[in-house]
């Protein structure tokens, strides 16, 4: 599934590339989040003093677990669309072995990840104090 996410990614890359350098242009605060933003990409924008980048991850495949179970009925597209604990169990996993990728990627490219599985409250602060 990453390689495929990774695949698309630099698919249409090209597209949001254009979008960040017309609201560049324009002046325009804004925020690009998901899977499809990769660090080898955004990279290109490190220098640039209008452009804040910050990935969040998860690392820890149990926390995620437990995360997505205590999630359900808050509009969550997993939890509330699955009954099957195996299902949320390779959710997790699957997130995990994300969580490795960009923690690898955003080291190899100089980029701030922060980790938003343990204290949220903090981490919100983390990213606030970042892109202040």
């Amino acid at each position: 599934m990453l390689s495929d996410d990774i695949k698309e990614a630099r698919t249409i890359w090209p597209g949001v590339r254009n979008l960040i350098d017309y609201l560049l242009r324009c002046k325009m605060d804004y925020i690009i989040e998901g899977v499809h933003l990769l660090p080898s990409l955004a990279k290109r924008y490190k220098e640039n003093k209008n452009v804040k980048i910050i990935f969040l991850s998860k690392f820890n495949e149990n926390k995620i677990y437990k995360g997505l179970l205590n999630n359900k009925n808050n509009n969550d597209w997993i939890t509330d669309n699955l009954k099957n604990k195996n299902i949320i169990s390779a959710a997790a996993k699957s997130l995990c072995v994300y969580g490795a990728y960009f923690k690898r990627e955003t080291k190899k490219n100089g980029l701030m990840l922060i980790n938003r599985e343990d204290d949220f409250n903090n981490s919100l602060n983390d990213i606030a104090n970042n892109i202040v």
